[in-house]
């Protein structure tokens, strides 16, 4: 087969003589591969399930968190952290479910104009606003003095805006690089594909925004802040529990009922953060080794990102992301007493008596011993 000319449009393909029945017999065949089955099984069943799972729980997520009144200010970040988790999965089930659920490859490949950037756009916002929840809750529990100064209800409203303004920002390249081409092969069939721009095509674009900007701002300095922040946070919470501990034993814990009632909150509020950070941790490194890979295979021989082993890694970091992007409501509903509370009064005790719903309700969190 021969080389593209990278420009958009229509090419026609003069090619070896064979390159007609490969192509046909690739087109007949109706038999899939090991390689084809394991990218069915993870892109359409896989994502399709978790991400319709995700996107539902998310949604849950948000109505739960903004019935929280007595801490709505500080989880406004957690809230908007699940709209751009949310927005991710839609974008996820039109990339890789829907390729498979569309006969025709030319409508998918002009949708994937637009979705894939989506795609990359959303998952900067969540890699940034995973970042910003964090450095919330780092300055509540490490710095407090300073805590109501940096994040109160407006900045963090402004701090979120500027995450997804900036995110779009720094995505927009994405929107611009890429065309579809189409062209024809010798028995005169019609083949699509999507291809760089010829003014995208070249070293610069590769070497600085793909590779090293993407290195930098999308992998290491997120994953590198929240590994620093979050051992600060776990370190911080250990000191807290052993203090409370010793205080106790001794006989010395003087604290009231409410400091008692805040100190726990605030503790099991920064567990939940920190196990949320270590799924995100986890997830996301694969999706760092794999740019890693693509670098590498530029300058090593013995890599190659066109192997198959290679594009099994890429739809396994695929899974890991959406998985990332799904989990946090079963995170909050597995260790947040407070969540589980507020999703039975929210969900199950409406459906009852109004009678019996206002006397649940006269009946503060505080004082039911609910912490998160």
């Amino acid at each position: 087969m021969s080389l593209l000319s990278q420009h958009c449009g229509i090419q026609k393909m003069t090619t070896m003589n064979d390159s007609c029945d490969v192509n046909r017999s690739s087109d007949d065949s109706s038999t899939l591969t090991d390689d084809g089955r394991f990218h069915v099984a993870i892109e359409l069943y896989l994502i399709s399930f978790i991400g319709i799972v995700g996107i539902l729980g998310n949604i849950v997520s948000i109505i739960v968190l903004r019935q929280d009144k007595e801490r709505r200010q500080t989880l406004l970040l957690l809230q908007v952290l699940a709209v751009s988790d949310a927005l991710y999965l839609l974008s996820a089930l039109l990339r890789y479910p829907v390729k498979y659920l569309m006969y025709d490859v030319s409508q998918y490949h002009r949708i994937q104009l637009y979705v894939y950037p989506l795609l990359k756009m959303f998952q900067t916002i969540t890699i940034w606003m995973m970042v910003l929840v964090t450095v919330d809750r780092f300055i509540y529990v490490c710095r407090p003095l300073q805590a109501q100064d940096i994040f109160n209800q407006t900045s963090r409203r402004t701090f979120a805006v500027l995450v997804f303004v900036f995110g779009s920002l720094y995505s927009l390249p994405r929107f611009l690089d890429r065309c579809l081409i189409t062209y024809q092969v010798c028995d005169n069939r019609t083949l699509t594909g999507v291809i760089y721009k010829p003014m995208f095509n070249n070293a610069y674009y590769y070497n600085i925004y793909r590779y090293a900007m993407h290195l930098v701002f999308l992998y290491l300095g997120p994953l590198v802040t929240l590994c620093v922040m979050n051992t600060r946070l776990i370190v911080t919470i250990r000191r807290s529990r052993q203090l409370h501990r010793e205080m106790r034993v001794k006989g010395h814990y003087v604290g009231t009922a409410g400091a008692g009632y805040t100190s726990q909150t605030e503790n099991n509020a920064t567990l939940v953060l920190i196990i949320i950070i270590l799924v995100f941790i986890v997830c996301e490194t694969p999706e760092l080794i794999l740019r890693i890979l693509i670098v590498l295979d530029q300058h090593v021989d013995s890599i190659s990102a066109i192997s198959p082993a290679f594009y099994r890694f890429n739809t396994m970091s695929a899974l890991f992301m959406v998985i990332n992007c799904s989990i946090n409501f079963f995170i909050y509903f597995l260790f947040g007493k407070r969540f589980r509370y507020i999703l039975k009064e929210t969900f199950i005790y409406k459906f009852q008596t109004t009678t019996s719903l206002l006397t649940r309700e006269t009946l503060p969190l505080r004082q039911q011993n609910i912490y998160v």
